[in-house]
C-alpha cells in the first residue's frame, strides 16, 4: 500500500476523529460556562456575606438602606432596579442560617451577644424589605392588581376588591395554561435534544464510512 493509498484508507477514521472532538469541545465549552457562571454567583454571595459581617462587626451598618446599597454594589445593580428585593432577603436568610451556625461561634471575634443582637437586626430588616413593597417582584399585572386590591381594601371598596379577585383569577388561569403548554414543550425537548445529537452523529459517521 502506498502512501497515498494509505492517507486516502485512514481519511474517514480522521475525520470521524474530528467530528468526535468537535462534540466534546462543544460539550465541553458548555460544561465550563456553566461553571463559571454558578462560581460567579457563589463568589458574590460570599463577598455579600463577608462585607455584611464586616459591616456588623464595625458597627457601620445601621439601618435596612444599608444593606440594600451593600447588595446592589457587590451585584451591580441599578438604584432604579426594584426586582432585588426577594434576591436580598433570600440572601439575608442564609446569612442568617450561617451567623447562628456552630462555625460562627467558634470566632474569637463573635460572641454570642453579638450573634443574638446581629440576628434581631437582620430578621428586622427581612421584614422592611418585605413590608415595603410586598409585591414589587411579581410581573407587573399580578403587581398591579394586588395593588390596586389593597388600596380598595383600605377604602372598604368591595365592590373593586371583588372584581380585581376576577381579574386575578382570570389571570392566574392564562398563567397557569401558559404553563402547562410550556411545561409538555420542556418535556419533550429534552429528549429530542438528546436524539438529535445522537442522530446526527450516527449520519454523520455512515455517512464517513461510506467515503
Amino acid at each position: 500500500m502506498s502512501f497515498f493509498d494509505y492517507i486516502l484508507y485512514r481519511v474517514p477514521i480522521i475525520n470521524l476523529f474530528i467530528l468526535v472532538i468537535i462534540v466534546l469541545t462543544y460539550f465541553t465549552a458548555a460544561y465550563i460556562l456553566l461553571r463559571r457562571i454558578t462560581y460567579r454567583k457563589l463568589e458574590l454571595r460570599r463577598r455579600f456575606f463577608e462585607t455584611l459581617l464586616g459591616g456588623l462587626k464595625l458597627n457601620t451598618i445601621s439601618n435596612v438602606d444599608d444593606v440594600v446599597n451593600i447588595y446592589k454594589g457587590i451585584f451591580g445593580l441599578t438604584s432604579e432596579n426594584v426586582y432585588y428585593r426577594s434576591g436580598l432577603n433570600r440572601c439575608l436568610r442564609e446569612f442568617l442560617v450561617t451567623l447562628i451556625a456552630k462555625e460562627s461561634h467558634k470566632s474569637n471575634d463573635i460572641g454570642p451577644e453579638n450573634i443574638i443582637k446581629w440576628k434581631d437586626m437582620i430578621t428586622g430588616y427581612i421584614k422592611i424589605i418585605e413590608e415595603r413593597s410586598p409585591f414589587a417582584d411579581l410581573p407587573n399585572a399580578e403587581r398591579d392588581i394586588l395593588s390596586d386590591i389593597s388600596a380598595f381594601l383600605e377604602n372598604g371598596n368591595k365592590e373593586s376588591i371583588r372584581r380585581k379577585i376576577s381579574e386575578l383569577t382570570a389571570l392566574i388561569r392564562a398563567r397557569c395554561d401558559n404553563l402547562s403548554k410550556i411545561g409538555g414543550i420542556n418535556k419533550w425537548s429534552v429528549p429530542l435534544a438528546v436524539m438529535g445529537i445522537f442522530f446526527t452523529l450516527f449520519f454523520g459517521i455512515i455517512a464517513l464510512l461510506k467515503q
